[in-house]
């Protein structure tokens, strides 16, 4: 725990997971508590985070390398009022957070700086791919401030817990939440309501051979790169190349090609000791292709198929769907950046989506939706540059397939073989690979192993909607009474007030935020003692 704590373990308001889609909420909260548009009884609020940094998540906190950069450009990245202050805080501490980049980026950061030095000098912060643990240093700023104020006019105490959630119920109204401690203790804690803002499911880890995982195997395999950090998955990277004698046989399998696959291409790409030994990459996807080029300028194309659409009456989510794919598959045999005609491509959504009945809106968002965002997948300059070097200099190779194992070699060397399909017929790969990466998604809720999700669902607290990777929600975003959801996990919810089929970039996470906190102020009210259950935490 990071805070001392009293034996009265009851709170209002529990927060599970302390990264950005938390802190968010707890600025809208602490924002309402402040302005006095909210007058409720003094609130005891804790937060449970696993990690030791609270208020980042994994995106912006230091289990992601110093170098990785945010996917959008800051004028996408963030908006007002939010986007003036963080500009504020970037220019502010231009020297000290530029220096630090500098040092611990090392030859990423001196690229970035090289290609991007004119606009930061100038301060045209919104057309530049920032690194993305500025933002998580910029908003645990916020946050601090926000609890020392609410504490100063004594409207919130706010406590810190350094602990895994590992199980939820529920008991004549409210919540039990079980805790496994840092030190590897047990504890139980009681909240009126509970908010979920974990973030994603748990990597879906990759299948070898019969029922064996690929992780007990003799070659370096990263299931998660962020786990326990992307700096430590790089440098066992880098072993797993040392190790082999044949530069010819020094091959990196990557399984997937989404925004996590381009990053650790980047971060290979500018890792010198990872550069110089490197034989090959391997991606393999299902689509063959990463995440397009942002280039800034939309070519002219008319979108037949799409506009045609439009001309009938009440469109059906499957022909919407189906438009979409023709339309991209003309832009793309005519080389054109489909990256750029993303802006376009939307505004035809949202006109076709204004024209179905509500049956066929959320058959569009919550069956075709995330298909759509992977046809039009983007990445900014920086990140995407990356790739194409590795690709000219001749060691990367996309192919589109579906990988059905990865397994050791017979040999017992500590190599690893893979088997994918593609155009009907099963093939292994000819190259064998001293490491493999995992970027192939998130487990589904039917299937996740997170303990608490696990727990949550079991008990009645929460289940998953029809895309089976978030969980549904009411208008006032309750799974179920009091327990709230917040995050990517209220992705593929079709309701009054959360129409989303993904929930993963900043803007869309403040915009709930601010909505969920309105719903849990207008929600407090002050607690008669005697309901409490008097769990206590054990040191």
């Amino acid at each position: 725990m990071t805070a001392a704590m009293s034996t009265d373990c009851t709170f209002d308001i529990v927060f599970i997971g302390s990264g950005i889609a938390c802190s968010m909420t707890l600025l809208e909260l602490a924002q309402a508590l402040l302005d006095g548009s909210a007058t409720p009884a003094k609130l005891r609020i804790a937060v449970v985070e696993r990690d030791e940094q609270f208020w980042c998540g994994i995106p912006y906190g230091p289990r992601t390398s110093p170098r990785s950069l945010a996917i959008q450009k800051l004028d996408e990245f963030v908006h007002e009022p939010e986007r003036s202050a963080y500009i504020s805080w970037l220019e502010r501490n231009k020297a000290r957070w530029l220096a630090t980049f500098r040092e611990r980026g090392a030859d990423a950061a001196a690229r970035w700086i090289r290609d991007n030095g004119e606009a930061v000098t100038d301060n045209r912060w919104g057309e530049l791919y920032l690194p993305r643990y500025l933002f998580g240093l910029f908003i645990a700023e916020q946050v601090d401030a926000a609890i020392a104020a609410l504490r100063k006019r004594d409207l919130a105490d706010l406590i810190t817990i350094r602990a895994e959630a590992v199980s939820a119920r529920s008991v004549t109204g409210r919540h039990i939440i079980g805790l496994r401690t840092a030190e590897g203790g047990s504890t139980e804690i009681e909240a009126d309501k509970v908010v979920m803002a974990t973030g994603s499911p748990p990597s879906k880890p990759l299948a070898g051979r019969g029922s064996n995982p690929v992780s007990g195997a003799a070659f370096t395999y990263i299931n998660d790169l962020y786990e326990p950090c992307e700096e430590g998955n790089l440098g066992r990277l880098r072993e797993a190349l040392d190790r082999v004698e044949q530069p010819d046989q020094r091959n990196v399998l990557v399984v997937g090609s989404n925004a996590t696959s381009l990053e650790v291409l980047y971060l290979m790409r500018h890792d010198r000791r990872i550069r110089e030994r490197l034989h090959s990459i391997t991606v393999i996807s299902r689509s063959g292709m990463l995440p397009y080029m942002i280039c800034e300028e939309p070519p002219e194309f008319e979108f037949p198929w799409l506009n045609e659409l439009l001309a009938m009456e009440a469109p059906r989510a499957v022909d919407l769907m189906a438009a979409i794919r023709a339309d991209l598959e003309i832009a793309e045999k005519r080389a054109l950046n489909l990256a750029d005609l993303y802006a376009a491509i939307g505004v035809l959504l949202g006109q076709a989506l204004s024209k179905m009945d509500r049956v066929e809106q959320e058959e569009f968002y919550c069956e075709h939706g995330m298909n759509f965002t992977k046809l039009v997948r983007r990445a900014g300059r920086d990140c995407r540059q990356a790739s194409d070097e590795l690709a000219a200099a001749g060691k990367l190779t996309m192919l589109a397939g579906e990988v059905l194992r990865v397994d050791a070699c017979p040999s017992g060397e500590p190599f690893a073989r893979v088997t994918y399909r593609t155009a009907g017929s099963e093939r292994t790969h000819p190259d064998s690979f001293a490491a493999v990466v995992n970027c192939a998604g998130f487990e589904e809720l039917d299937a996740c192993s997170a303990p608490f999700l696990v727990s949550a669902m079991q008990n009645g607290l929460c289940r998953p909607n029809r895309t089976n990777r978030g969980l549904l929600v009411n208008g006032d975003f309750e799974a179920s009474p009091n327990f709230y959801v917040v995050g990517p996990l209220l992705g593929g919810n079709f309701n009054s007030n959360i129409r989303f089929w993904h929930v993963e970039n900043a803007p869309r996470i403040r915009s709930l935020a601010k909505s969920l906190a309105a719903h849990l102020v207008a929600s407090l009210q002050p607690h008669e003692p005697s309901t409490r259950l008097n769990l206590c935490l054990t040191e």
